[in-house]
């Protein structure tokens, strides 16, 4: 209904989801050790930077109007032989 004010609460979200589970997930700790919870933790840690990421990302840019498929080169040319 209101795309431009659901993209900024969703962005805000995603970014403190990031900040509580930086502060409060095992990762962190779990970075010290060796094998595999090391490489579960770096892994994890990836993942919410990619999720801060994707957070700040929509909290300034806003909703997309348009994408690949929508763009002029994108799309067939009629004229195909």
């Amino acid at each position: 209904m209101w795309p431009a004010t659901g993209t900024l609460l969703l962005g805000a979200a995603l970014l403190a989801l990031v900040a509580w589970l930086v502060v409060h997930d095992v990762a962190r700790r779990l970075l010290r050790s060796t094998g595999l919870p090391r490489f579960s933790a770096a892994c994890l840690l990836a993942g919410y930077a990619w999720l801060g990421l994707a957070g700040a990302l929509w909290l300034i840019g806003g909703p997309v109007a348009e994408g690949a498929a929508t763009t002029p080169s994108c799309t067939p040319s009629s004229s195909a032989s």
